[in-house]
This record gives structure tokens, sequence and C-alpha cells, in this order.
């Protein structure tokens, strides 16, 4: 797969997996950082979208799902991950251990 295709308001929106960084949420909403471009927003479910994205997008918070491809340096003491074009998120404690794990290799 290497598209995800989106409806929102009678509009599809094609967003290609490859340049996808990261999907969080805010206020029932779903926003898609892609690289390049402003982040969409739609109103879906992380679970869902995560169920649909491939293995290497990881849920690093509750809010979160971030593209291990795009991840450029971690933060263990901050509990950060900087992902290209130094978009930071946050990721829990409990998913530092699935994160080193990951990055250990």
């Amino acid at each position: 797969m290497d598209y995800i295709t989106l409806k929102s308001e009678g509009k599809a929106h094609i967003i290609r997996i490859k340049l996808l960084k990261a999907v969080e949420v805010s206020d029932y909403l779903c926003k898609f950082h892609v690289k390049n471009e402003k982040p969409y927003s739609f109103a879906e479910s992380l679970q869902k979208i995560q169920s649909i994205l491939p293995k290497h997008f990881i849920r690093i918070s509750r809010n979160c799902v971030i593209n291990t491809q795009h991840v450029k340096s971690i933060d263990y003491k901050r509990r950060e991950v900087i992902l290209s074009g130094n978009m930071i998120f946050s990721f829990s404690v409990r998913n530092a251990k699935l994160l080193k794990q990951m990055f250990s290799r």
C-alpha cells in the first residue's frame, strides 16, 4: 500500500504513506502531518487509522502515531521524538521501552 485515502466534507484526500510523518489526535480530530504540506484534519479514530497504516508506524502516546522512517533523534530524558523537519512529539513512559527496542538494533 502506497497511499491512504481520507474523505472529509465531500472531498477525498490522497496521502502518500511514504511522506506521512505523524498522526496526532486533538479534540476528536486526527491531524495528519505530511512532509512539505500543511497538516490535514479528519474526524477519524486514531485506532482505526493505525490499523490501516503499515507496521513501521508506531503509537508513542495515547494521542500520537509516528512514522519510524522519519525519526531523526530520540531524547529519552525529555521523552521526545524528533522527526525530520524538526517536528517534536512527546512519548509516554510506557512506550520508552518500545522505542529503545526498535532503535537499539
